[in-house]
């Protein structure tokens, strides 16, 4: 009798740890080190250290558009009050 299924070892969830600490290297790292014995939590790192890498950026961008909101509409208002 042959059994075609594949038994996932579970890692520890430690794991997660890497990409908290090292966003998307550690989820990279961690991705590729515990794939084969547990590949959704493997995927699951690697969505993490992406998650947490881009909120970031997203602050970022959002707090660079609030500061030149003002100027914007000072130019907008400029040039509607010039016409």
């Amino acid at each position: 009798m042959r059994y075609d299924t594949v038994q996932i070892r579970r890692r520890s969830s430690l794991w997660f740890l890497l990409p908290v600490v090292f966003n998307v290297l550690g989820g990279i790292v961690a991705y590729f080190v515990i794939r084969d014995d547990d590949p959704r939590k493997a995927r699951s790192c690697l969505l993490l250290g992406i998650i947490l890498a881009a909120i970031p950026i997203l602050l970022f961008a959002v707090y660079q558009f609030w500061l030149a909101l003002p100027y914007c509409l000072t130019l907008c208002l400029q040039s509607m009050c010039l016409t």
